[in-house]
């Protein structure tokens, strides 16, 4: 039977199987099937775009923005801190002629304004886009081709090498910076921001790198966004000076979201000496919080109750991952009968936790091996609550399994 005899829906149905080139190759075969197979295109490649800050890739991103199809799609933009570093004369490069003339475009990029010129261009146009996330993860758009003209992959993280430490961090806060300006700029649907930089090789940022000049800080001062949502992956030292004024740039960055609804902080490589999270259960307090994700923290039970509680007004949605409740601190138990007591929770995910070093279980099926889940959740009824206190376990040198 010939393809195009088929129905519209079989043929979408077949297109979701193609990998990128057979789906760019059916889409040129005829008008109908480009026609046939656009949602499908749309939605695979124009949902979600990666860009990094240079010129070539922020103009593809305001193209798109302008465009009838594919600008209405996109629903979340991830800007890449990808970047160029100095390289010594020393040092092999392809073309260090192209290197040079595309690190000179790239200070320029950022001293002139430029990158937010284009972040503000295309997010006054993207109507429905929904969340702003700076990442490395995914390869942005522009890259390829720029290792192709330098013969050195661009610099995908905070470079830990003190020669390029410098230009790496002061690029970072320069990204975060841009983003802000061009979100304040532009208020529109975008209710979230995220910013895992990092969360793969532990090259976080820290919150000393979200200390702004003084007078764009008095502008997003004044100027407030009304996001609703900010998920943040912290270093638990400081970069760039020393680790007294951590907890005040923090607080600093966290002010500039009034409207928060949802929070996420995961603190990277641990707040072990627990110099962070103790003052935090005390003093931060967010008066929208309605969902809560906390992680990479040693703590008692009593800081984790004590942080909680602060938010029990509004909060709905709590998630723990990696959280650890020191020995001598309490215990998950005791903590989920004062939350199931005292919080109205509609939602509770743990993933990872532990209990004094000991990585903590859930035995949802009757002892049996396969049921020892270390991510688990509830949706708040009270039969959930009883299983879950019931059938909390840490797993012991042996690797057998005892209730808590």
């Amino acid at each position: 039977m010939p393809i195009l005899t088929c129905p519209n829906e079989v043929l979408v149905l077949i297109a979701c199987e193609l990998s990128s080139r057979g789906l760019f190759a059916l889409r040129l075969t005829s008008r109908f099937m480009n026609r046939v197979t656009l949602p499908l295109f749309t939605k695979r490649y124009f949902e979600k775009r990666c860009v990094m800050l240079r010129q070539d890739s922020l103009e593809s991103l305001l193209d798109i923005s302008k465009h009838p199809t594919f600008g209405p799609a996109l629903r979340t933009l991830t800007v890449s801190i990808y970047h160029l570093k100095d390289v010594p004369i020393e040092e092999h490069v392809l073309n260090r002629q192209a290197h040079d003339f595309l690190l000179e475009d790239q200070q320029a990029m950022m001293e002139s304004g430029l990158n937010i010129t284009y972040l503000s261009q295309s997010l006054a146009a993207l109507v429905k886009l929904e969340a702003i996330v700076l990442d490395n993860e995914l390869q942005p758009w522009g890259a390829m081709a720029q290792e192709r003209q330098t013969g050195l992959p661009p610099i995908d993280s905070i470079e830990e090498d003190y020669k390029s430490v410098e230009l790496s961090v002061d690029f970072v806060q320069n990204a975060i910076r841009c983003i802000l300006l061009a979100i304040t700029a532009h208020r529109s649907t975008l209710r979230k921001l995220s910013i895992p930089v990092g969360w793969q090789d532990g090259a976080t940022i820290s919150p000393d790198m979200l200390v702004f000049p003084r007078p764009c800080s008095r502008y997003l001062q004044s100027h407030p966004t009304s996001l609703t949502s900010l998920d943040l992956r912290i270093h638990t030292k400081n970069r760039l000076g020393p680790n007294d004024s951590w907890i005040t740039d923090l607080y600093g960055f966290i002010a500039l979201f009034p409207q928060l609804q949802e929070f996420g902080l995961v603190i990277d490589l641990r707040d072990s000496d627990r110099q962070h999270f103790p003052q935090m259960a005390q003093s931060l307090r967010l008066p929208h919080l309605r969902a809560l994700k906390i992680g990479g923290i040693d703590c008692t039970e009593d800081e984790l109750a004590a942080f909680l509680l602060g938010h029990r007004e509004k909060l709905k949605e709590v998630r723990f991952w990696a959280v650890d409740i020191i020995a001598g601190g309490g215990s998950w138990p005791s903590l989920f009968r004062t939350m199931r007591s005292r919080l109205s929770l509609q939602f509770l995910k743990m993933n990872r936790c532990m209990s004094a070093d000991e990585t903590v279980y859930h035995d949802s099926d009757d002892g049996d091996e396969a049921g020892y889940l270390e991510k688990f959740e509830i949706h708040g009824r009270p039969e959930e609550w009883t299983a879950l206190i019931n059938g909390l376990m840490i797993e012991k040198w042996d690797g057998l399994h005892e209730y808590i």
